[in-house]
């Protein structure tokens, strides 16, 4: 897991309300019936074989919290820092990060008076934070996760979805998520074209992958509001969006969302 960076906070033109204020884990009688279905995929995927494969070590919940509270705290209210996990697993690490991150902002942004300060921190929150898996239904777990947790927050709230800014909002958090938690060879992704195929040929699995994936370099100046600016300063909404748009007004609607496996 990195910090780094300098990054831009998503205006709430574009996107604003969800947060976790205690960071007590459920207890099995508290979870919901969504929660225990992530959490029997994750058993089910979590096994001996994959482990001996893929080299998969998941950290404990109890040990990521421990983790977390060596940093400085003032660096969780700081909007110019970019997270990174390189190994996301089933998103442990990483919903932890968004966790606190939403939590801090959410009392600097009360306490300098931003209007809406739950949706700016979401907001925020989302924007700087980035993760890789090579393994595919790790990222699905992770984006599941993380917007399950957001969801949740929504619910409590007084957010009205099917208000146009609203909707806005939920469309660029989506395909920030899809955008910046995605399925990556990390030794590669962070190398250069000359050396990605040594770099990612040190595991068995990492070769495998960049021989069927080729190299994806990730470019952290390149993030999803980055992206859709470039594309609104061209007079183009890009594709991504669109799908979005679709598969959230499907969800809204009740309808098929078939073909939308990337957000489901």
């Amino acid at each position: 897991m990195l910090g780094t960076g300098k990054s831009e906070q998503i205006r709430s033109s574009n996107c604003p309300p969800f947060v976790k204020h205690d960071r007590k884990l459920p207890s099995d009688r508290d979870k919901t019936g969504d929660q225990h279905s992530v959490l029997s995929t994750i058993e089910h995927h979590r096994n001996r074989e994959r482990i001996k494969d893929m080299g998969e070590v998941f950290t404990p919940e109890q040990y990521v919290q421990q983790i977390l509270t060596l940093f400085d705290e003032k660096l969780w209210s700081d909007e110019n820092i970019v997270f990174f996990e390189p190994a996301c697993g089933h998103g442990n690490i990483a919903l932890a990060i968004v966790e606190r991150r939403i939590n801090a902002l959410v009392i600097k942004y009360v306490k300098t008076g931003i209007d809406q300060p739950a949706l700016h921190a979401v907001a925020t929150t989302i924007h700087t934070i980035w993760a890789v898996d090579i393994c595919p239904l790790n990222v699905h777990l992770t984006r599941k996760r993380i917007i399950d947790m957001v969801a949740r927050k929504l619910l409590a709230s007084a957010f009205e979805i099917r208000r146009p800014e609203m909707k806005n909002y939920l469309i660029h958090l989506l395909c920030t998520l899809v955008w910046q938690i995605h399925e990556n060879e990390t030794l590669s992704a962070l190398s250069n074209q000359s050396i990605a195929q040594a770099k990612a040929s040190q595991t068995k699995i990492g070769d495998s992958w960049i021989k069927v994936n080729s190299h994806k370099p990730i470019n952290f100046d390149l993030s999803w509001c980055e992206l859709y600016e470039r594309s609104t300063a061209r007079n183009t909404v890009p594709l991504h969006y669109e799908k979005t748009a679709r598969f959230l007004e499907t969800s809204i609607s009740g309808g098929n969302t078939r073909g939308f496996e990337d957000f489901n």
